[in-house]
Parts: C-alpha cells; sequence; structure tokens
C-alpha cells in the first residue's frame, strides 16, 4: 500500500485497540515510514494490540505510539507467542505494569527493535515481562540486536522487568 508511505494510523477512541486473535503477520512498510498511533490518554485508555491466549503474531517494521493503558500502553499479550522485528515504540504509557509492552505467560521476541522514551505510573516504563515458573511452557524472552533507553518508570525498573509469578525464585 505505497499510500501508506510516511502515514500514521491513528487509532480512535471507538476502536480502544486491535484485538490479535488468531496467528497472524503485520508487515509495515518500515518503522520511519509507518506508525500506528493509539491516540490514548488518561480519559480514553487505548493501546496498538492486545494478542491473545494461542495466538502466534509477528509484527515488524512499524512504529507504535501514543498507548495509554493499564498495563501494556502499546501492546498487551497473554499465552501468546510474539515477535516484534524492526519495530519502534516510543512514547506510550502504562498506569500499572509496562509503558510499551506488557506480556503474562507468553513468549516475547525483540529482534532489532527498539523500546524508547516509554513510561509507567507503576513498574517497569519499557517492558514488563511476567512468566510463571511452576507451570513452564513456551514462555521465553529473546532480545537480539534492540535497544532499550530513555524508559521511565515511578516503581521497579525503567526498561525492563522479569517476574516470576509463581511466587518461587
Amino acid at each position: 500500500a505505497p499510500h501508506l508511505g510516511g502515514g500514521t494510523i491513528e487509532l480512535d477512541g471507538d476502536l480502544n485497540e486491535l484485538e490479535i486473535d488468531s496467528d497472524v503477520q503485520i508487515v509495515g512498510l518500515g518503522a520511519g515510514l509507518l506508525t500506528i498511533d493509539a491516540s490514548g490518554k488518561a480519559t480514553d485508555f487505548q493501546r496498538a494490540f492486545n494478542v491473545a491466549a494461542g495466538t502466534t503474531a509477528t509484527i515488524s517494521d512499524v512504529t507504535l505510539t501514543g498507548g495509554y493503558e493499564v498495563s501494556g500502553g502499546a501492546i498487551y499479550a497473554t499465552g501468546a507467542d510474539l515477535t516484534l522485528s524492526g519495530v519502534v515504540l516510543r512514547d506510550n504509557y502504562s498506569t500499572d505494569t509496562g509503558g510499551a509492552i506488557a506480556t503474562v505467560n507468553s513468549s516475547l521476541s525483540l529482534q532489532h527493535t527498539q523500546v524508547i522514551d516509554n513510561e509507567s505510573a507503576g513498574s517497569t516504563g519499557g517492558l514488563y515481562f511476567n512468566y510463571n515458573s511452576s507451570s513452564p511452557g513456551s514462555e521465553g524472552l529473546l532480545i537480539d540486536g534492540s535497544t532499550i533507553a530513555g524508559n521511565l518508570s515511578a516503581g521497579a525498573a525503567g526498561g525492563v522487568r522479569m517476574h516470576n509469578s509463581s511466587g518461587s525464585s
């Protein structure tokens, strides 16, 4: 879709988020060429993507910005297999965990991805990765050739927080 080059897709208040509930590959034109702006704010919580359990999703070559949610300002995934490649997550916000991304019992791979200048009023301005070691599955975290910088948090971590929800260490 050449007409989207250099453009921004703005999500409006009626949509709230794009739900991914089946296996999918979302390929943009390049992080510098295509932006998805969730247009979230304190009075209108919105994020770009909610990835459902049992789903395998790959998102590449796009910028995600403007998310404002309780957990996972730009992306929230639970029980999913999520890969981000060539993605920029910038200027997203959460009131609790994961200014940019929050995952629960999911597998997450960041490849050549930038998680920058996100914020959380709770814990973890950048990436919150929640796993359960007493119930191991396919969950895992891989960060390769990626940048995580400039993320702010009022709580536990600015950049990345890995949390074992089983209560054991």
